[in-house]
């Protein structure tokens, strides 16, 4: 009746009892004697319309208590309305989506094992349970393939093929996967609809609000430890990012979690294990909130060209997979350079070449310093020093160096540009190729350099050092004045007296082809200059014999994504093989994309390092390490009613709990002790007035 059911049926039998009034009117209803009396016969059409009316309140009066002794009877027997179906009964087909994370955050151990495998019990739960007889999708952290997607199935057939739960690589974030299963939702004709999520809740999992999802049911289970700690290693670095062999670097270790002090070990291997440096750094100091501590320690490479640098924190809590990283290094070989100077050895030219290589071949250094000869067309840095104007012959062969990719660095000695109005035409048009501009008359005032490009490469770092005691400082130096847009100022000098006059460049690049030519305005002589003493000397120049890697590969890239290898290396082959980490070899072919012809391999589902080589050889031709995701050792957590808010959301921590609440929700909800006070009291007031009366009337 009126989708009302009754708690108490049995009650409902003492509904004749609601007649009693009528029945006792009925009984006990006396007849008055009719007394003829002849004085009162001149009202006695008043007093029959007074007993009609009489008799009328008295109907509605018997009337009103037969009806509130039905609606005590009613109010004892309770009826109830569902305000819930029940799932599976309620409808007559239901849809439900099951959002399940599956990312390496879930790894956490909580107080009944890792979050994973609650997850996996709570999915089971809900297919042998409340999705019994539904049509179920089950939505993971890592999207499936294009060529089969979620789809529904009868949770029968989903519970059959179901596999336990392992930790997957999650390239979106989870709400984008919710997003993807309220999409599938819409398409759906069903009678009900159940979105639910079962996740810890990662903030950076849920960086938006869920979609509107208003024609069905929200569902979140939050699987969050109550009072998350741990400790993780999130990153390893290394700074400078193209680190050289035999100069010196830091290795920067950057750990999460909270309250403690934590131990840190690196070691740097080979890539066949061996241990080749193991530098010692610092405790991590955190703090008793979520948060982040880095420590870092000095370390120099050895001339290996493939390293990894491992790093370890000594920490046993509830989350133990993000205890170790590594990250790969490629440390190009020595580059090989070469000094032209003149018949007899100056200052300069051996200034430079213990510049250039400060072991002298002792020891690993990035640079392949070639003893005095004639140039092979190979080196990847020249350095001349021009105590006089180069010949037609030399200043071209300068110039193809250049054009095919080498750095070529000219050192001009103050005092040549009064002969360069004396040189033929074609020596000056073949040196006007590579020099800034035709060479113009000399600061012969003292001063300090500044860099005017801090941001290029080739200063790596080295601006700050301008500004201290080991500053350059130069005594005499050429001015150029370049009007070609190719040539650009490194540094400039501005003299030590402002009033000498403005300053002038001191390092000039000029892009010529695939390379440069780099110009210094002075020579490295202590009549010229302190370029020998200065702590960015050195840098500069081994900076300057740096090529940039030919390949765009990405040499360590978290699990899960693509990794893929390009550039001018691989792009005359066919076929290439990737073997995995463990041992499985696959061969592509090359995709043509925007960024050019490349080769790409999505199935990196393992950390480890991946191995690329040719079809036809048998030695790799490069690496690329694979990683565990950094932000998995987040303890941040959202809460559930930040994430989806409404009377449609159900929020609940574990299976037990959903369950409970979905069993209240079904359950008839009685609201009728307001009505049967109401009824009694009526019934009270109506006995009360009767009373009354028949005092009154006595």
């Amino acid at each position: 009746m009126f989708g009302l059911e009754f708690l108490f049926v049995t009650a409902l039998w003492a509904l004749p009892l609601a007649s009693l009034p009528l029945v006792l009117h009925l009984l006990f209803r006396r007849k008055s004697p009719v007394v003829p009396f002849s004085t009162l016969r001149f009202i006695q059409a008043s007093l029959k319309q007074t007993a009609a009316r009489r008799r009328v309140r008295r109907w509605l009066l018997l009337a009103c208590r037969i009806l509130l002794l039905a609606l005590l009877i009613m109010a004892v027997s309770q009826p109830a309305k569902r305000l819930a179906s029940a799932w599976g009964s309620g409808a007559s087909s239901i849809d439900a989506a099951i959002i399940v994370d599956t990312s390496y955050s879930m790894l956490y151990q909580g107080q009944t094992g890792p979050l994973l495998s609650v997850a996996d019990q709570t999915v089971r739960g809900l297919l042998r349970g409340p999705l019994s007889h539904a049509s179920v999708a089950v939505f993971k952290s890592q999207p499936p393939p294009s060529d089969a997607p979620e789809h529904f199935d009868s949770s029968a057939d989903v519970l059959a093929q179901w596999a336990p739960l392992t930790p997957q690589a999650n390239p979106v974030p989870l709400v984008d996967r919710v997003i993807a299963a309220v999409n599938l939702l819409h398409n759906r004709d069903a009678a009900e609809k159940w979105l639910i999520i079962v996740s810890d809740l990662q903030k950076h999992e849920f960086a938006r609000p869920l979609p509107d999802f208003t024609d069905g049911h929200v569902v979140i289970i939050d699987l969050h430890p109550d009072d998350a700690r741990s400790v993780g290693l999130s990153d390893i670095s290394v700074k400078p990012p193209r680190p050289m062999p035999g100069v010196g670097c830091d290795i920067n270790v950057l750990i999460d979690g909270r309250g403690a002090e934590v131990p840190v070990d690196v070691d740097v291997a080979d890539l066949t294990g061996k241990s080749v440096a193991h530098p010692t750094l610092p405790m991590a100091k955190l703090t008793s909130t979520p948060g982040t501590a880095q420590v870092a320690a000095p370390v120099v490479f050895p001339d290996v060209a493939w390293l990894l640098v491992r790093g370890n924190v000594d920490a046993k809590d509830a989350a133990d997979w993000n205890k170790t990283r590594q990250h790969l290094m490629h440390l190009p070989p020595p580059r090989p350079a070469a000094v032209i100077g003149g018949l007899n050895p100056t200052t300069s030219e051996r200034v430079v070449r213990l510049a250039i290589d400060p072991t002298q071949g002792a020891g690993a250094w990035p640079i392949a310093l070639r003893p005095p000869g004639p140039l092979r067309g190979d080196e990847d840095l020249i350095v001349a020093i021009l105590t006089d104007w180069p010949d037609v012959a030399t200043a071209r062969q300068y110039l193809q160096a250049a054009q095919r990719g080498s750095v070529v660095m000219l050192f001009v000695q103050p005092g040549l540009e009064e002969s360069w109005a004396s040189l033929p035409t074609d020596r000056k048009a073949a040196l006007a190729a590579i020099l800034p501009s035709e060479p113009g008359a000399e600061l012969g005032q003292p001063a300090h350099a500044a860099a005017a490009q801090p941001d290029d490469p080739l200063l790596g770092g080295l601006t700050q050092q301008l500004n201290d005691a080991s500053r350059i400082v130069v005594l005499r130096c050429i001015r150029f004045s370049p009007a070609d847009s190719k040539v650009t100022a490194l540094l400039t000098i501005t003299p030590t007296d402002p009033s000498a006059g403005k300053g002038c460049g001191l390092l000039w690049r000029r892009s010529i082809g695939a390379g440069s030519v780099l110009t210094w305005c002075t020579l490295p002589d202590s009549l010229y200059s302190n370029l020998a003493t200065s702590e960015m000397f050195l840098p500069i120049l081994v900076n300057a014999s740096l090529r940039q890697e030919q390949s765009i590969s990405p040499l360590n890239v978290e699990i899960g994504r693509s990794i893929v290898l390009a550039g001018p290396d691989v792009a005359a082959i066919d076929r290439i093989e990737i073997e995995t980490p463990n041992h499985e070899r696959y061969v592509i072919s090359p995709t043509a994309e925007k960024q050019g012809r490349q080769f790409v391999f999505t199935n990196t589902a393992e950390p480890g390092v991946y191995s690329w080589r040719r079809t036809d050889q048998t030695q790799p031709i490069w690496y690329t390490n694979v990683q565990l995701p950094a932000d998995e050792s987040d303890l941040d957590y959202a809460t559930a009613s930040t994430i989806a808010q409404g009377p449609n959301v159900l929020i609940a921590r574990s299976l037990d709990e959903l369950t409970a609440q979905i069993a209240a929700m079904t359950q008839p909800q009685p609201h009728w002790s307001g009505p049967i006070a109401v009824v009694i009291l009526l019934l009270c007031f109506e006995s009360m007035m009767a009373s009354t009366r028949r005092v009154g009337g006595a």
